[in-house]
């Protein structure tokens, strides 16, 4: 079933047609905050750093080879690099714990939660792909594995994303929260 029929059938009409625009809307937002903040970034890399041919020549290197050689070299390479990257960052993130000053997280635990949902409503953008999912809804056959990988595979992603953050606070304390594009 399509998602407008899954809608249809849990709701009323105007009930689902409320959910599709306020899904609409959610998707406009989702994409036009990440467009102003790529227009920030390549505003700042471009006209107040002035960076050199050697920041930009590893991405002409890469795609030049992929232009001539096709994607499946470039893939092959990949599968190798994957595991060098994952254990580097293992390393990184392993090294990182033990120098970190965790007292910089205590003003967190002294906000309202009224000041906390704000600021997570301020983020909901960023991390709302799981909503991506519901329109896949009414063609996944229910699956009590299926749905016990995805629920895992969500939470880990959602851990390892909360503790680099953790960690990047806590080491960064006074740079994090002005610095824009710092992690």
């Amino acid at each position: 079933k399509p998602f407008c029929e899954v809608l249809s059938d849990g709701f009323t009409k105007n009930g689902a047609k409320i959910i599709s625009l306020l899904y609409a809307v959610f998707f406009i937002l989702k994409a036009f905050i990440p467009i102003l903040e790529q227009k920030n970034t390549i505003e700042l890399t471009f006209y107040e750093t002035q960076p050199t041919l050697f920041t930009f020549m590893p991405f002409f290197i890469v795609a030049f080879y992929i232009a001539i050689k096709g994607l499946k070299p470039f893939v092959r390479s990949l599968e190798f690099c994957l595991w060098i990257f994952i254990f580097a960052l293992l390393i990184t993130i392993l090294l990182s714990i033990s120098a970190g000053n965790y007292a910089n997280l205590l003003p967190v635990f002294s906000k309202s939660p009224k000041q906390l949902l704000g600021a997570s409503f301020n983020s909901l953008l960023w991390y709302g792909d799981p909503v991506f999912l519901l329109y896949f809804v009414g063609h996944i056959k229910r699956d009590n594995k299926l749905t016990k990988n995805l629920v895992l595979s969500f939470v880990l992603y959602a851990f390892i994303t909360l503790l680099i953050f953790v960690i990047f606070y806590a080491i960064f304390d006074s740079i994090a929260e002005r610095q824009y594009y710092a992690i």
